[in-house]
């Protein structure tokens, strides 16, 4: 394999591991006396106007350098990122670029998860334990890129409060996820005390919108059955829509033309509803009959201070 188109590391740039991919790949350019090129301070060598044979000659070696280190960089990368830096002109543009979009310390998501990964570690079963002991300490040192030691008491105190924030965030059940997720990617994070009241919050809400379709559900099935049904009305008496019946306040016919008071002329399409005539069988009219008995259309008559006729055959 080329120079040209070897790998400077194995560690792929995924986007959240840019930290640990940054520091391999700084490893391998300058084993190959390559780092100027990822450097702000070197840039590419100046030309005066005309530039000279000995200037032009330099700026072809430096471009010939900057296109291979773009190369290898390049080929460090995974897809999804790949597309967003393949289209940068120098080596340094790719660089700048990649720790904009992912080189920010305070990626509260990540060092949750790796923090996570740290503390639940197990041996698997007939893993080595020098094996076990790599992961762990892999994981520690990714923990150290972005919380490196110090010795400011302002920064340890603020890490702890950090680190009870996670603690809390990882003793969640599932059903938390999404908030924890917005929790983690806040630009700062809340004090625990701040976090124990947004998932309080969460928790209270969860709640109402829980109890709240049940109080619907039952309100809609009492104003359904208090609403008159609209094809009742139209297949009955359509030229009457205007007369309402004293008997069961529905509208669209009077008393004498009532099917709940006259069983007799009930129409043809609520028979198919499963009506019988016969004796012991409760058809389309007994079913009415137990709606309005236990139907809010009932609670609303009585409240509205309306008494039913008393040849009423609800009674």
């Amino acid at each position: 394999m080329s120079q040209n188109h070897e790998k400077l590391t194995e560690v792929m740039l995924n986007g959240r591991n840019y930290h640990v991919w940054a520091r391999q790949v700084t490893f391998a350019l300058s084993d190959r006396e390559k780092s100027d090129h990822i450097n702000p301070e070197n840039k590419a060598p100046k030309q005066s106007d005309p530039p000279t044979d000995p200037e032009k000659r330099a700026l072809t070696r430096w471009n010939v350098s900057d296109h291979t280190v773009i190369t290898w960089l390049l080929t460090t990368m995974e897809p999804k990122v790949f597309d967003l830096l393949s289209y940068k002109n120098t080596a340094l543009e790719i660089w700048q670029r990649a720790e904009q979009l992912y080189g920010h310390r305070k990626n509260y998501s990540h060092i949750y998860q790796i923090q996570r990964d740290y503390q639940q570690a197990k041996q698997k079963q007939g893993q080595p334990t020098m094996e076990l002991y790599g992961y762990l300490q892999k994981k520690k040192d990714e923990l150290r890129i972005y919380r490196p030691p110090t010795t400011d008491l302002a920064e340890i105190q603020k890490r702890e409060e950090q680190y009870d924030i996670f603690q809390f965030l990882a003793s969640l059940d599932s059903t938390y996820e999404a908030v924890r997720s917005q929790i983690l990617l806040l630009a700062e994070l809340p004090t625990p005390d701040e976090v124990a009241a947004m998932i309080d919050r969460e928790e209270t809400r969860r709640t109402i919108m829980v109890a709240q379709p049940l109080e619907n559900l039952e309100t809609k099935a009492f104003a359904a059955m208090a609403r008159p049904n609209p094809s009742y009305r139209t297949k009955v008496r359509g030229d009457q829509a205007g007369v309402k019946c004293n008997h069961c306040r529905r509208e669209g016919h009077r008393k004498d033309q009532c099917w709940f008071f006259h069983r007799h002329l009930r129409p043809k399409w609520q028979k198919k509803g499963g009506a019988s005539d016969r004796k012991g069988e409760r058809g389309g009219w007994e079913r009415d009959r137990a709606k309005m008995r236990k139907g809010a259309f009932w609670r609303m008559e009585e409240k509205k201070g309306i008494r039913l006729n008393q040849s009423c055959p609800l009674k």
